[in-house]
């Protein structure tokens, strides 16, 4: 009997792990279709970092991949003092909002302290060309001159015991408290960039537990936004000083030329931020709202073009005749000629840091339509409605705000307001450098 479909994607799944997980199956794997492993097999490296980590560290193998990344180096008075800022991995290919965010950090510290900044990635499949790659990338892209260290290479360098860190991702953080309990890094030098609650981004395991423990492991927190820093307030009872917490960088200028673009239309257009890969974004649950959107306007919505923008997918029906029809992940200048034409965006993210569609599209006139996280997004802005995660809420509120838009048009530019989003990077900055001068 010829095996199930079904089970057929199950092996097939129960395959594609194990080849993930485990170095021992990759090697076989590749031995089988006669490819080489690569020059630092996972499992040697791991044998490395237990072997050469302190005790004191070895009581934490296990945790996460992470955990003895930073565990192995040797402490050297003689060695200059540097910004250590510590990545997942770096790519030139792979640079986004997140990265680029602490990239922009370190440079800022390393100027303020006077101090050369090395990016270290704990990645384990980084080879030799990502160096040279990475450096050329931040003397032309950040004007930084930084030395780039590969995980497999940290036995053999040595660090200042002054030397400063920047955590970034959780995992980079755990690996830096797991450093701090073997006494190689002192827990008041580390600056630790929260972009997101990233716990949230793991099953309820020991992931989500190690994720949360770093919170609180006396670090100097540096919050990407005030709706974070909320949220990290009310589920870590974190407390961080108000002036380390900033706001996302946005194109301000260009919103504001946006603005002056908009104009009502016999059509109105919506655009849907939906990325149906990335489970924070809610993409089905906001297709379900425009289908609710579509039902609540009845006659109405045969005057309304629904359309999708950030990564590609099939044509899908609204009912009544609509149709969201995908833009695809768009490049930077597309977005921002497109953005204009659309006067009413939804835009969902199940996660508390507010990310930039839904502020650009307020900032620049659009009414906006989003999940209201926990409270973190009520009263961000007076075009960004919130609501709970519904399809009832969240579809009759963008039938309303479609309303709105074809009775008022778009609205003027109206930046967001400090006291609701945060600062300037650059001050944050500015107010962290006493606290790790006194470290």
């Amino acid at each position: 009997m010829s095996p199930r479909p079904l089970q057929i994607v199950s092996d097939m799944a129960k395959l594609n792990i194990s080849y993930l997980r485990s170095a021992d199956f990759r090697a076989r794997v590749l031995k089988i279709h006669g490819k080489a492993a690569t020059t630092h097999p996972t499992d040697d490296l791991s044998r490395s970092e237990l072997d050469l980590a302190p005790r004191e560290a070895r009581v934490f193998a296990g945790l996460n991949d992470s955990t003895l990344g930073l565990s192995t180096f040797t402490p050297s008075a003689a060695t200059p003092t540097h910004i250590n800022l510590v990545l997942p991995e770096f790519r030139t290919t792979a640079v986004f909002a997140g990265v680029t965010t602490a990239l922009q950090a370190a440079a800022g510290l390393g100027r303020r302290l006077g101090l050369p900044v090395r990016v270290i990635t704990l990645a384990r499949n980084q080879e030799r060309p990502d160096i040279e790659s990475g450096r050329r990338f931040l003397r032309e892209t950040f004007d930084l001159d930084a030395e780039v260290l590969l995980r497999q290479d940290i036995p053999a360098a040595r660090f200042s015991p002054d030397d400063r860190w920047i955590a970034t991702h959780w995992t980079t953080a755990h690996a830096l408290d797991v450093a701090a309990h073997a006494g190689l890094v002192d827990a008041a030098s580390v600056v630790y960039l929260v972009q997101d609650y990233e716990p949230g981004f793991t099953p309820w395991s020991t992931s989500y537990t190690t994720a949360r423990s770093t919170y609180h492991a006396g670090f100097i927190p540096l919050v990407n936004s005030r709706p974070l820093l909320q949220h990290l307030e009310t589920v870590e009872e974190l407390g961080v000083d108000e002036r380390h917490v900033f706001a996302p960088a946005l194109d301000v200028p260009q919103l504001e030329r946006i603005a002056g673009l908009r104009s009502s239309a016999g059509r109105t257009t919506v655009l849907f931020y939906g990325r149906p890969s990335k489970p924070r974004n809610l993409f089905y649950l906001g297709v379900a709202a425009m289908r609710q959107a579509v039902r609540v306007l009845g006659d109405e919505a045969a005057h309304i073009d629904f359309v999708s923008a950030g990564e590609d997918h099939p044509s899908i029906d609204l009912g009544s005749g609509r149709t969201l029809a995908p833009l695809g992940r768009m490049a930077w200048d597309d977005y921002f000629a497109f953005l204009p034409t659309a006067n009413v965006v939804l835009s969902l993210q199940m996660s508390p840091h507010p990310s930039h569609p839904p502020l650009e599209s307020a900032i620049s006139g659009a009414h906006v339509v989003t999940n209201d996280f926990f409270g973190t997004r009520t009263g961000l802005h007076e075009r960004i409605t919130a609501v709970p995660e519904s399809p009832d809420a969240l579809g009759d509120a963008l039938a309303a705000s479609i309303r709105r838009a074809r009775t008022d048009g778009p609205g003027a530019f109206e930046p967001l307001a400090v006291s609701r989003i945060g600062g300037p990077l650059d001050a944050s900055l500015d107010a962290i450098v006493p606290a790790l001068t006194r470290s």
